[in-house]
């Protein structure tokens, strides 16, 4: 998974977009047309609204709504006190596995990728929660 998110170069072989190896699309390029979630992925220190953001300075709140509908966690933020101002630390204090899973996917989602991987990104779902977010994921038409 790491070789296929530019991580780390293959040993062997070539990772190939649309035929072309990434190393001439250059990593940086490939960066910004992927989002990767990884099972050990780790939250920000800030809000819900900047962990979705990825920090932006210009962030969009429909879409960052639209991203949380579809990854699960937007009713769960909303019955949060301070919804998604909620402050959250790097360890996701007070959140279960499967709430920060969701929150990470609402994040990739949020860039909007060519391509999304997800290394057991939803290991911690239950069943009606990995469904819901498959099909919205599906239905969002973001990735090629």
């Amino acid at each position: 998974m790491k070789v296929l998110c530019g991580l780390f170069e293959p040993d062997s072989g070539r990772v190939l977009i649309n035929g072309i190896d990434i190393r001439q699309i250059g990593i940086n390029n490939y960066h910004r047309m992927i989002a990767c979630v990884m099972q050990d992925d780790r939250l920000f220190s800030g809000s819900i609204r900047e962990n979705i953001c990825g920090f932006a300075e210009e962030m969009d709140e429909e879409w960052m709504v639209e991203c949380a509908r579809a990854s699960h966690i937007h009713d769960v933020i909303m019955n949060m006190p301070m919804g998604y101002e909620t402050l959250i630390g790097e360890l996701g204090e007070g959140l279960s596995g499967g709430q920060k899973q969701r929150i990470f996917i609402a994040r990739a989602l949020y860039r909007k990728p060519g391509i999304l991987f997800m290394d057991e990104a939803t290991s911690a779902l239950d069943s009606e929660s990995e469904h819901f977010v498959n099909v919205a994921i599906k239905n969002m038409n973001i990735t090629g």
